[in-house]
């Protein structure tokens, strides 16, 4: 089986905060296989690019969820990776997932939508500490995806998106090289939402506004409405970069701002910041011109595909 991985929009850390959050599915999937004759408790590893290793403690907190499973599995990720490491694709969330739908096809069980996200998103959770399981809903759902989060009740609200203009049926992605370490960042910005609430929270608004602007676009088809979006969301992260002192806006970035920037070429990051991909936006008689301009800077780029595998 296959779960594909994903691009956070928009939305990052005010999703936290029950914000809205846009994420898509793109065609780079984790595969899942099982030798269902395999040992009990079940085995699990994982296949990268350096080889094989565990696949802990995420695989630990779900088989806690079943019983009597047995068998090997081996989640193949090494498509979310290039040479300089990991993409920024959501690798864990997408094994997460694959595993738990393996977990449940063992047990002879077929999981709503519902139960499969709560499954994974426990296990995510519980290995990570931190994270408002949106990369896990899209990985669910594998469509675009809106996405709100209810700490309290420890529950997701999912949604497919309606793309209306087929707007991002090609999602081009600038690839930093930089990967994030996203549990510590979220964590670090739990801190300073503690230290400066008001503060705070009108950066979660701002990036809020964005993101529910960026919703409207694609559900009405308006591309300039999207690109506006982009640069709210950009600027928004800019802003609490700065405040917080968290590298959500990094040298990176800077970077490939002055790339773009003359070409008025709409980006922004993607995730927690620091690095991971970064998405682009420009119209389609701007694409090559954009991509050439990053290959000559030396930042690779990567056009993925909205898609759908179940």
């Amino acid at each position: 089986m296959q779960v594909p991985g994903k691009i956070m929009l928009f939305g990052e850390y005010a999703v936290l905060d029950g914000a809205l959050a846009v994420l898509t599915p793109v065609d780079r999937f984790v595969t899942c296989t099982v030798d269902p004759g395999g040992p009990q408790p079940p085995l699990v590893r994982q296949l990268l690019p350096q080889g094989e290793r565990e696949f802990e403690p995420i695989a630990s907190h779900l088989q806690a969820q079943f019983e009597g499973i047995k068998g090997r599995y081996l989640l193949d990720m090494r498509a979310f990776f290039d040479a300089s490491g990991k993409l920024g694709l959501g690798s864990s969330a997408a094994g997460t997932v694959a595993l738990a739908r393996a977990f449940f096809e063992a047990s002879h069980r077929t999981p709503s939508l519902e139960e499969l996200f709560l499954t994974a998103q426990r296990a995510h959770r519980a290995a990570q500490g931190v994270g408002s399981g949106a990369d896990i809903a899209v990985c669910c759902l594998q469509k675009l995806c809106a996405y709100r989060w209810d700490e309290a009740n420890f529950y997701g609200q999912f949604n497919e998106l309606e793309d209306a203009g087929h707007l991002l049926d090609d999602v081009w992605a600038v690839v930093t090289q930089k990967p994030a370490n996203t549990p510590s960042l979220v964590k670090q910005m739990k801190l300073y939402a503690q230290a400066h609430p008001q503060i705070y929270a009108r950066h979660m608004q701002a990036i809020s506004d964005a993101s529910e602007m960026g919703c409207n676009a694609l559900k009405t088809n308006d591309f300039y409405m999207l690109q506006r979006a982009v640069y709210r969301g950009r600027e928004a992260l800019i802003a609490l970069s700065k405040d917080a002192q968290i590298p959500v806006w990094s040298e990176v970035h800077q970077q490939v701002a002055q790339v773009l920037d003359p070409l008025g070429v709409p980006f922004k990051p993607t995730g927690a910041g620091v690095g991971d991909l970064i998405w682009i936006l420009p119209q389609k008689n701007e694409a090559k011109l954009a991509l050439k301009a990053l290959t000559a800077a030396h930042f690779p780029s990567l056009r993925f595909k909205k898609t759908v595998c179940f």
